[in-house]
């Protein structure tokens, strides 16, 4: 499995400004303010605590979150895209022969259309989900977050996938655009 490292963080050679040179917060590491009612200590610490006005209280219990290094992947669904792409395709072209075999037969076209319908919509329904899933996953493989390993399946499952939701709006616009004609022209 290939691992991608994302670049450094801009920001991570960059010194802290809430430390001095020893490593304390110049803004909390102090004791409370000398006008600080609650604090019966603040009057013996008059000098110390006015020198910084925005001292926290003392709590060594409580460390604020501070992310690391890490690296970030999203799971690779490139076969999931392609076996979506595929049996959506198939099932497109499969209603295709279906409804035109129904037409000849039958001789009818609503006959055919009945027949071939189904099958575009379970095409549709495979086909469409293929298309935007494959897209998502080529846009997070180019930026890196994404497992590199199944680029070229999410390549043609994208593919196979607007293939099928082509010809699936094609068929559709074929049959409503025929039964218009049929119902008003003929």
């Amino acid at each position: 499995m290939a691992k991608f490292k994302f670049p450094q963080n801009p920001n991570a050679d960059r010194t802290n400004p809430f430390e001095d040179g020893q490593g304390a917060n110049p803004f909390g590491d102090a004791a409370a303010p000398a006008n600080d009612p609650g604090n019966p200590e603040a009057a013996d610490n008059s000098e110390a605590a006015g020198s910084n006005p925005y001292a926290a209280a003392e709590s060594s219990s409580v460390q604020p979150y501070r992310p690391g290094d890490f690296e970030t992947f999203l799971p690779n669904r490139g076969v999931w895209v392609w076996w979506l792409g595929l049996i959506g395709c198939c099932i497109q072209l499969v209603a295709i022969v279906v409804a035109v075999v129904a037409m000849v037969s039958v001789g009818d076209f609503l006959g055919g259309l009945v027949y071939g319908l189904p099958g575009q919509l379970i095409g549709l329904a495979l086909s469409v989900p293929a298309w935007i899933m494959g897209q998502v996953d080529a846009k997070a493989i180019a930026a890196g977050a994404m497992e590199d390993g199944g680029r070229r399946a999410t390549w043609w499952g994208l593919r196979l996938g607007v293939i099928g939701t082509l010809l699936g709006v094609s068929q559709l616009f074929l049959y409503f655009g025929l039964l218009l004609f049929v119902e008003f022209y003929a």
